[in-house]
């Protein structure tokens, strides 16, 4: 009897000596945690390039950037029952790099000023002969670290490009139009002289007139074209 309870004492203590090492570290409320990022201006990096042929379609030619758009490659043509008229083949291009810095954005194209003959500036080209036009590629979409980079391979952005081409001798005319918020995106501004509609020898866009072949010929300069992005 003496045995069991001094077993009894001897497993009591054992016991209590376990409880008062039971972890009891005290912790605090569980704060909640936000980060706010302010939304910045939109911003893009421009280039002007000219165009090549590459497989029947014109596409930029990134390896030699230009300063000026020059256009030296008419050649005439008839469309339909239109008379005969001067286009080029190769296009001019402002290509813009648009970082939307967390805001919608929009692409604008202005174009100022008339093509005087060096020569003889009374002697000019029809304002409604110069076109513009946006184009997107499949693949342009870039991020900051890497611009070469493509990210995805849609045919057109989120956002809205204008589908059609216009007189650019115009103000502010829209281009593309980015998703809320933004994405990084390439934007072309594609300038050129049109023929008429190859499918219906109809009018390319409101505005538009042909360089006929009795143009005075030699070098016309006088007009600026340029692009913006804003918020």
């Amino acid at each position: 009897m003496k045995k069991t309870i001094a077993l009894l004492l001897m497993v009591g203590m054992f016991a209590i000596g376990i409880v008062g090492y039971v972890d009891s570290t005290p912790t605090s409320t569980a704060y909640q945690v936000k980060a706010y990022i302010q939304a910045g201006t939109p911003d893009a990096t421009f280039n002007c390039y000219k165009t090549k042929s590459v497989s029947g379609r014109e596409d930029v030619d990134y390896d030699n950037p230009k300063t000026q758009m020059d256009f030296d490659d008419f050649s005439l043509t008839t469309v339909k029952t239109n008379t005969t008229q001067w286009i080029t083949t190769h296009q001019g291009a402002i290509v813009a790099w648009c970082n939307g810095m967390g805001r919608m954005y929009y692409i604008k194209s202005t174009g100022t000023g008339t093509f005087a003959l060096t020569t003889d500036a009374t002697k000019t080209l029809p304002a409604g002969s110069f076109a513009c036009k946006a184009v997107y590629a499949g693949a342009d979409r870039w991020v900051a670290t890497d611009p070469n980079t493509a990210q995805d391979t849609d045919d057109i952005p989120p956002g809205t490009k204008n589908p059609d081409a216009f007189k650019a001798l115009s103000s502010a005319i829209l281009l593309y139009t980015s998703e809320n918020p933004g994405s990084n995106r390439i934007i072309q501004a594609r300038y050129y002289f049109p023929a008429y509609t190859s499918s219906t020898g109809g009018l390319p866009y409101t505005g538009y007139a042909e360089i006929p072949t009795t143009q005075a010929p030699g070098t016309y300069s006088g007009v600026t074209v340029q692009l913006s992005i804003t918020q």
